[in-house]
């Protein structure tokens, strides 16, 4: 969508490690600037987000981790868009709206926020003051995390939300049996393969996946369960698989950069989370690669997948009932392929990058 104005416009967002809102970032810089917009993402210097921004040649505004020399960073950012007349800014997490409040505040350029967790707004009075005198818009990714911020608060209305789902390139689904990841962890075609790809942290849900796990391999003994991701749990997960005796159906691979590989190669994906989520990427991702997920029914997930259709939504935290999806569909190739296929549609009907970008121009220019 041409607008017929070129924007200016400053991504913030100061998270050191990756996740969802760090992919968004370079999607985001991406498409705007395919539509003629000028996007800058501003990082912390050592950061993931920081070396992948300047890898692919993004505009780029390093703020440093701490001390003096962050306080003048974020004072020249301030003077920055002043300068350069910054259209908006769109913050990431509370830290970066704070951040963002002191660059536009007595200044034209507009503030915004993108929220991809479920978690609740402060009601103390500095939040209500830069969320009722700051911000233009929420910007959410799910229609739960909008449910959840809009709760039990009296000064935010439905309108000061905008719902844009995350979004997602379509890949050409690799041959069963014939992708590199198999051959190169040893898993035969005929080995069923699991995958769970995200941080190693409580909310996710891992420890349940593991304890259902041991329920799986009374049906489906020759079952590969991948844990790709690192992160605080990583330890009590493996101490857990080992009190279970699982150490060979389930294989730890720590962070991967190549996750399409991870994709390509397993037979189901799966996401158990407890709380705290938003619209997950890694269900988006393996919904391009044609895969049957299975999900709880936790914030934005079942908006994602839809049951008995593209996959399978559990209560959250019932072990029984995830251990059932899992056999279920592990059983089944024909619904797990009449699954994957749902899923793939479903990725290219409503959640591609160019009604994204065309949604997130939509709200910068209302």
């Amino acid at each position: 969508m041409k607008t017929g104005r070129r924007l200016y416009i400053v991504l913030l967002n100061t998270i050191e490690t990756w996740g969802g809102g760090e992919r968004w970032c370079i999607y985001a810089a991406q498409g705007l600037e395919a539509s003629g917009h000028h996007v800058m993402i501003a990082c912390t210097a050592i950061s993931i987000l920081s070396q992948r921004t300047q890898s692919l040649g993004i505009n780029h505004f390093s703020i440093p981790k701490g001390g003096l020399k962050r306080i003048q960073a974020i004072w020249h950012l301030r003077q920055y868009c002043r300068k350069h007349k910054v259209d908006a800014i769109i913050a990431n997490v509370g830290r970066d709206l704070r951040i963002g409040a002191f660059v536009t505040l007595g200044a034209p350029t507009k503030l915004y926020q993108r929220r991809g967790l479920l978690r609740k707004v402060k009601k103390d009075p500095f939040h209500r003051w830069i969320y009722t005198r700051l911000v233009e818009r929420i910007i959410v990714n799910c229609e739960a995390i909008k449910k959840e911020m809009f709760k039990g608060t009296s000064f935010l209305f439905s309108d000061d939300f905008a719902v844009i789902y995350n979004s997602v390139d379509i890949v050409q689904p690799a041959k069963k049996g014939q992708t590199r990841m198999r051959h190169r962890l040893a898993i035969m075609p005929d080995q069923p393969l699991v995958g769970v790809v995200g941080r190693l942290a409580p909310m996710k849900g891992h420890i349940l996946l593991i304890k259902a796990w041991r329920q799986v391999l009374d049906f489906h003994p020759k079952a590969i369960l991948l844990i790709v991701g690192h992160g605080a749990e990583e330890q009590r997960l493996k101490d857990l698989a080992k009190q279970l005796k699982l150490e060979r159906s389930v294989r730890f691979l720590g962070f991967q950069e190549n996750v399409d590989d991870i994709y390509e190669g397993i037979d189901v994906i799966v996401q158990p989370s407890l709380r705290d989520e938003g619209l997950n990427n890694t269900i988006l991702e393996s919904m391009a690669h044609s895969k049957c997920a299975i999900v709880s029914e936790c914030g934005g997930l079942p908006e994602l997948v839809k049951h008995e259709n593209s996959g399978l939504v559990v209560p959250v935290g019932d072990v029984e009932k995830l251990a059932e999806a899992l056999i279920r569909v592990l059983s089944d190739d024909q619904i797990r392929s009449r699954f994957g296929e749902n899923a793939r549609q479903r990725a290219k009907r409503f959640f591609s990058t160019k009604a994204m970008i065309q949604e997130l121009e939509a709200v910068l220019i209302a």
